[in-house]
């Protein structure tokens, strides 16, 4: 148990407090954030279902990237995101 100053008030109107302390959310936004270190490792990613056909072809496998397919995307290239993983 943990005394109520240990915990944010979620609602100022009703003084409902936070479901997490205080520490607990500090740890996990901590953890969760990426550092520039990490993002710098990771290079620009984005992970996305494509919505059209595209006319360009998986990195690895080489097929044709098509509509409803996940992907992985860099700066430069298309990756099934089934063969990145």
């Amino acid at each position: 148990m943990k005394p109520k100053s240990e915990f944010n008030i979620k609602n100022k109107r009703t003084g409902q407090l936070s479901a997490w302390c205080k520490s607990c959310i500090r740890d996990y936004q901590r953890e969760r954030w990426l550092s520039v270190e990490k993002t710098k490792r990771l290079g620009t990613l984005l992970r996305l279902v494509v919505y059209t056909d595209l006319e360009a072809d998986c990195i690895t496998c080489h097929l044709p990237i098509e509509a409803g397919q996940e992907v992985v995307a860099d700066d430069v290239k298309l990756c099934h995101a089934s063969c990145c993983t």
